[in-house]
């Protein structure tokens, strides 16, 4: 795809090329949210704000490098700010009860939900957050190390490092049957 094609015109003010962009953009985001947060509903409302604020500030925001790496990026922020103000509201709901879930609580029910509704497999699975999102990102969205490191805010040799460890381990533990 020629996102860049496409971001020129709507730098333009060109409505189609926009609705271009969404419509080839739109299941591949969706996927890649239901891996980070594994609720629709999130996942939806992440994609909605993204391109409403992609239009509003196309002009601002100029030309880009890599389109798709700028939009991913993007929708990963939109979509960690919708979950954080989300735990923020549910722990204002219930302050008198003085129950709210850890990080770690958090994460657990994340990873199991994962299980269950992505049905990855047991290796994957096994994988530390950090590793299956480089390992999903890489061979899922076909994206280099360097668009990887930039969208995960990390450094490149880290992003190396964390997808040469999920590898090893995968085809360490991999039983062909």
């Amino acid at each position: 795809m020629d996102y860049e094609h496409w971001w020129s015109k709507i730098q333009d003010g060109k409505q189609e090329a926009f609705n271009q962009l969404f419509r080839q953009m739109y299941p591949e985001l969706k996927a890649y949210g239901m891996k980070i947060v594994q609720r629709e509903d999130l996942v939806k409302e992440a994609i909605q704000k993204l391109f409403v604020k992609l239009w509003e500030r196309r002009k601002a925001i100029g030309q880009l490098n890599s389109v798709k790496s700028y939009i991913l990026k993007a929708y990963r922020r939109t979509l960690i700010d919708l979950m954080a103000a989300e735990q923020r509201r549910a722990r204002q709901l219930l302050p008198s009860v003085g129950f709210y879930l850890s990080p770690e609580d958090l994460q657990i029910y994340q990873q199991e939900q994962e299980r269950k509704a992505q049905q990855l497999s047991q290796l994957l699975g096994q994988l530390p957050d950090k590793q299956r999102e480089i390992i999903y990102l890489r061979f899922y969205n076909r994206l280099s190390f360097l668009e990887i490191a930039d969208i995960l805010e990390l450094n490149y040799q880290t992003v190396r490092n964390y997808a040469s460890k999920a590898i090893r381990y995968l085809s360490e533990h991999w039983k062909p049957y």
